[in-house]
């Protein structure tokens, strides 16, 4: 279902592969990865693929021209190819704007690609709202391959008619953004007119990722699996917790006191509905969120998401391992930050939560009409850029390097803080996407791209330290830096940077 993000201000299409495995979904988006620059679009995701085959889903993200005025954020995912995962692909379909049906043109696969076909009309069929389909008649250089048309007639033989066809060779490069620009074009046609004159602000929900999807994915099969469609509700936290189960544990225990007989409010999450997040209030008005999820339950009889340990051992586990994290985060994390693990009443097992404040997040500041307020939001974004491949190098922590994961904080003086939920081991940051598509988005303001160049160059005189993380960075400004990507503004922000990445860090 398309939204608007409001953070970015953008609207957010999702474009699903479907189509029989082996038949080049996967490849279509390994394709599609190598033909956007970094900036204009995500990294690759594939949970837990084995071999070559997609076990959940395939997750990409490209900038995708206009709708109604406002660029267009498309979230490519393919499906599981594979019978015995129908689940997992139904699940992904139900949330596309668009689906596109990859073929085998290969004679001897026309029977699997009928069924599957098949499938995705009954499915398709009892949407609400129409959903386009585009018909990708994959590997055509092969012999014997059957013309884009004529398979698409085969396939849908008394089925619903594909809305477009076009062939390809997707191993080959040949007909795969080809296919994604026709994709999008008639989803945002779809799109349009489902919104008719809907103000597209008003069509705001929570935008998922691929962390979030994988994670409603996995409590919609335990879910199935268990039974209980509706019945897990996670267990708040309350001041009576054990102390091992706290951090800290004395101004976590107090904090947790104070907040305990205050009405709750859940905000709904409906894009993740395997989390729970509430918000609670004090006297003074200072506001509080606590957030769990399917992904933070330790199920005691050990089927859990991210642990093969059982019950309340995996969850001190994964609670030891966030905790670790947080700290890594030094002045970054919010004050205070509680971590807690709440058991079931029942003994199912154990829930891991974080209790922080809620506090004003560095995209409103850059969306602020005060032009100075924007500036100084940008150049803490440019802080917060190298302290992001800082952190990765000397601590092996990634975060989500975007606005809407860093907050402000009122003190002695306002600091940055980190509110995203990424906090996941590893060394390679896509830090140039971020920077440069900020970069972009001030492209009028000549005062605050000369302040943002500034700081980065600042920044990037001391971190990254590795030579070959440097390397890296300069090879990526290199690349966006191609004729016609930049305006001159943010070119001079690329340059700049680069100048400085080429020679080796200070001590």
């Amino acid at each position: 279902m398309a939204l608007f993000d409001p953070e970015r201000k953008r609207i957010v299409i999702r474009v699903v592969y479907d189509g029989p495995g082996h038949a080049g979904k996967t490849t279509n988006l390994q394709r599609l990865s190598k033909s956007f620059v970094a900036w204009r679009r995500s990294d690759l995701v594939s949970p837990a693929t084995l071999g070559e085959r997609t076990q959940y889903f395939d997750w990409l993200e490209v900038d995708g021209g206009l709708l109604r005025s406002y660029p267009i954020r498309a979230q490519l995912l393919t499906v599981p190819g594979q019978r015995e995962l129908t689940l997992r692909r139904k699940f992904v379909i139900e949330r596309a704007d668009v689906v596109v049906f990859v073929a085998d043109s290969q004679p001897d696969a026309l029977p699997e690609s009928r069924s599957f076909y098949a499938e995705l009309c009954e499915q398709l069929a009892s949407f609400p709202v129409p959903v386009p389909i585009v018909f990708q008649a994959n590997k055509q250089d092969l012999p014997g391959a059957i013309k884009p048309a004529k398979l698409a007639r085969m396939v849908s033989e008394g089925l619903r008619a594909p809305d477009q066809v076009k062939g390809s060779v997707a191993s080959n490069n040949d007909g795969v953004k080809q296919t994604l620009a026709v994709a999008l074009r008639i989803g945002s046609e779809a799109v349009r007119k489902l919104w008719a004159r809907e103000d597209p602000k008003a069509m705001v929900g929570e935008v998922a990722d691929a962390e979030g999807t994988l994670a409603a994915l996995a409590h919609h099969e335990a879910q199935q699996a268990r039974g209980r469609a509706n019945d897990l509700q996670a267990t708040l936290p309350s001041s009576s917790i054990p102390s091992a189960q706290l951090w800290p544990t004395i101004s976590g225990r107090a904090l947790l006191a104070e907040l305990e007989h205050q009405p709750l409010r859940r905000i709904p999450t409906p894009s993740q509905p395997s989390r729970f997040v509430y918000e609670v209030s004090q006297a003074d008005g200072q506001v509080w969120r606590l957030t769990t999820g399917t992904e933070r339950f330790y199920d005691a009889a050990g089927q859990t998401s991210d642990a093969g340990l059982a019950g309340r051992d995996a969850g001190l586990t994964a609670m030891v391992t966030l905790t670790r994290r947080k700290v890594a985060l030094a002045s970054w994390l919010p004050e205070p930050s509680v971590v807690a693990l709440a058991a079931d009443p029942e003994g199912a097992g154990v829930w891991l939560w974080t209790l922080e404040p809620v506090l004003p997040s560095l995209a409103d500041e850059l969306a602020d009409p005060d032009p100075d307020r924007r500036r100084e939001a940008l150049a803490r974004f440019a802080e917060v850029a190298v302290g992001a491949e800082a952190l990765a190098e000397s601590h092996g922590l990634l975060v989500a390097l975007e606005p809407a994961a860093f907050a402000l904080q009122a003190g002695e003086r306002v600091r940055t803080r980190y509110v995203g939920e990424r906090l996941d081991a590893g060394h390679e940051l896509d830090s140039i996407g971020p920077i440069l598509s900020l970069a972009s988005r001030f492209e009028g303001d000549e005062i605050a791209l000369a302040d943002y160049a500034e700081g980065l160059c600042l920044g990037f005189h001391y971190a990254p330290r590795s030579p070959e993380r440097r390397a890296v960075l300069v090879e990526a400004l290199t690349a966006a830096l191609a004729p016609g990507t930049l305006g001159p503004g943010p070119t001079r922000v690329a340059d700049a940077a680069r100048l400085v990445l080429t020679r080796p860090a200070h001590d």
